[in-house]
């Protein structure tokens, strides 16, 4: 059979293209799908207590959010995290092949319950409900070259100028930056001065 296709080249050319374009009519035939979610959809609830303790976000804050998420449909389970500087993050994680936009809508409403029980001082700073992809889809470096800027500058300069233009980008929904702090200012006040000031 080799040596049929090796002294008659054009039979095997000709063979050789009916084959591709066989491949290509029938790959317009196929269905293209997108890859599954191998992680489950996460949805995050977020709220700020000012000047609240980890403990005090803890019992005021997080444990009525808390107790009226718990069970909602499709839920598998949730994280829930506060910090000393008054935030409360909670984090439900639903079933894989439950709609995101359904299990955002299902959680805001279970969040809407419980506002009747927080703190006026959360309600006023607001509690968001938003999606969020369990996966980082990409990391960009910012560095300075010869070192002449320190991390705080450089994470400072992405927040300017950087952050909002690429939140900009379509299908771009969170972006997070990492490597430093923002910039603060620590101002020492003199009581006996300022009492005597007119």
């Amino acid at each position: 059979m080799a040596n049929f296709f090796i002294r008659r080249p054009i039979v095997a050319i000709v063979i050789s293209i009916m084959i591709v374009l066989m491949g290509l009519v029938s790959l317009k035939g196929l269905s293209i799908e997108q890859y599954p979610f191998l992680a489950p959809p996460t949805i995050r609830v977020i709220a700020t207590y000012p000047g609240a303790s980890a403990l005090a976000v803890e019992q005021s804050v997080a444990t009525p959010v808390e107790q009226e998420v718990n069970g909602v449909d499709g839920m598998i389970y949730m994280k829930s995290s506060n910090t000393s500087d008054g935030r409360m993050q909670l984090d439900v994680n639903f079933s894989v092949g439950i709609d995101q936009d359904t299990a955002n809508v299902l959680t805001q409403n279970r969040v809407s319950a419980a506002q009747a029980r927080l703190p006026q001082e959360v309600i006023q700073q607001g509690v968001t409900v938003k999606k969020m992809s369990p996966s980082i889809l990409m990391l960009i470096s910012v560095y300075s070259p010869a070192k002449s800027y320190e991390a705080n500058f450089l994470v400072n300069y992405c927040g300017i100028n950087l952050r909002d233009q690429l939140l900009r980008i379509p299908g771009i929904a969170q972006v997070d930056l990492f490597g430093g702090t923002d910039y603060g200012m620590r101002v020492w006040l003199d009581p006996d001065r300022l009492a005597k000031l007119p």
